[in-house]
This record gives C-alpha cells, sequence and structure tokens, in this order.
C-alpha cells in the first residue's frame, strides 16, 4: 500500500475524483499538483511566517473527502495555545487552491528538538547566523515525540476565496 492511500489520495496526493461534493473535485475543473509542489508553494508563501515567528512548521500529508492532513512540528518557542496555533495554520493551507474547498481538517502534532526557523536582524553578525543555523539543525539521537491529534471542522463563516 502506498503512503498516500491511507486517506483516500491519487498517486499525484490530491483526491482528483470526479464531483465537487465534499471537497473532491473533477481533473478538467481544476490544476492538481502533487503534494511536493503544493508543500512548496505553501513554504515559499505562508508556512515561512509560522517557522520563522512561531516556532512550528507543517507538511500537507493528505486531503480526502474534504478534510486537510497535516503533519504540524512545534519547537520549544511554541508561545500561543497549541490549538491556536494549529487552527491558524490549517486555515492557511486553505490558501492553496486544491485545497480551498476544505471543510475540515486533521493534524498530527510533534515536538521537536529541532528549530522550525529564526528571524535575525538586519545586521546580524556572521557569528549570530553560525549560531541560529546550528539551533535548526535536529540532534540525531532526538526523535520527533508525538503530542497530540487536533481535529475540527472549518467555521462556514471562514470561506476563503481563490482566484
Amino acid at each position: 500500500m502506498k503512503k498516500n492511500e491511507s486517506v483516500g489520495l491519487s498517486d499525484s496526493g490530491v483526491d482528483n475524483r470526479p464531483g465537487e461534493e465534499n471537497g473532491n473535485w473533477s481533473a478538467q475543473s481544476k490544476p492538481v499538483r502533487s503534494l511536493k509542489e503544493i508543500n512548496e508553494a505553501h513554504i515559499r508563501h505562508f508556512d515561512k511566517f509560522f517557522r520563522m515567528y512561531t516556532g512550528t512548521a507543517s507538511s500537507l500529508i493528505g486531503f480526502h473527502a474534504g478534510f486537510i492532513y497535516l503533519k504540524i512540528r512545534i519547537d520549544d518557542r511554541l508561545s500561543f495555545p497549541l490549538e491556536t496555533i494549529v487552527r491558524n495554520i490549517a486555515k492557511s493551507w486553505r490558501r492553496e487552491q486544491e485545497l480551498s474547498g476544505a471543510t475540515g481538517y486533521s493534524a498530527l502534532v510533534y515536538k521537536s528538538a529541532r528549530r522550525s526557523g529564526f528571524v535575525l536582524e538586519p545586521d546580524a553578525s556572521a557569528r549570530q547566523i553560525e549560531e541560529a543555523i546550528k539551533r535548526m539543525k535536529k540532534p540525531d539521537n532526538e526523535p520527533d515525540v508525538f503530542v497530540k491529534i487536533v481535529e475540527e471542522e472549518y467555521d462556514c463563516s471562514d470561506v476563503i476565496r481563490v482566484p
């Protein structure tokens, strides 16, 4: 069984069966990118801010029957309530065209010893940059630790329009 089949996805990474109901769509009605392509675009446009400022990083692991499936890593800088930051991260994924019709999300949350990102002052020294990069490297002997699953249906008023 392929990894994506556990949540009913095609090889492209996104459920592209016919029908608009339950977050599904026809392959002819919307372009379909692979999971890798969606993740790369999301990191460049949205997730980078969560990584830099909140100590969290997310990746899309599936989309099926209107639900977005995410893996979220948190580091030691998390300063918001976990459910709040997970909800905000999940909302940001609806900005991706293929996921704009999502009705909810399920997120696997892990605590990571590795930093998700960093922010430095524009005049940071080479030593400060080196230290920040060093903190981002995950210790080999410290695996991510599962924290919890957070699931929620989106509020109907949270409609996101994607051009």
